[in-house]
C-alpha cells in the first residue's frame, strides 16, 4: 500500500505573507513568558542533577550523604514548586483563550 506522507509535511513556502498570514499559537508577549518560564526550570533541573551527582560522589559517611540528598530534595522541590506556580498561571490566561493545555508536570 502506497502512502502519502506530503500531506504531513510542514508548511515550506517561503513566501513571507504566508507566514504572516498563518495564526500563532500564542501571543508574542506570552511565548517570551513561557519561553523564560521553561528556561529557567531547565536551568533549576541541570542545577538539581549536577549538585544530586557530587553529593552521590563524594566521599563522606552514607548516612550524612543520605541527609545531603533529602535536604538537597527539599530544596528543590520548593523551587521547582514556585516553576509550576508560574507556569500554572500562565497556562490558566491561555486555558481561558483555549489553549491546547499544560506540558509540564
Amino acid at each position: 500500500m502506497l502512502l502519502n506522507f506530503a500531506i504531513f509535511s510542514p508548511n515550506t513556502s517561503s513566501d513571507p505573507l504566508a507566514m504572516r498570514q498563518s495564526p500563532s499559537l500564542y501571543p508574542a508577549d506570552r511565548l517570551t513568558d513561557m519561553q523564560s518560564i521553561l528556561a529557567a526550570w531547565a536551568d533549576l533541573e541541570t542545577a538539581y542533577e549536577i549538585e544530586r551527582e557530587q553529593i552521590e560522589q563524594w566521599s563522606g559517611s552514607e548516612a550524612m550523604k543520605q541527609q545531603l540528598l533529602a535536604d538537597l530534595e527539599d530544596r528543590h522541590q520548593a523551587r521547582r514548586a514556585l516553576f509550576q506556580e508560574q507556569w500554572e498561571k500562565l497556562n490558566g490566561r491561555s486555558n481561558a483563550a483555549g489553549s491546547l493545555g499544560t506540558v509540564l508536570a
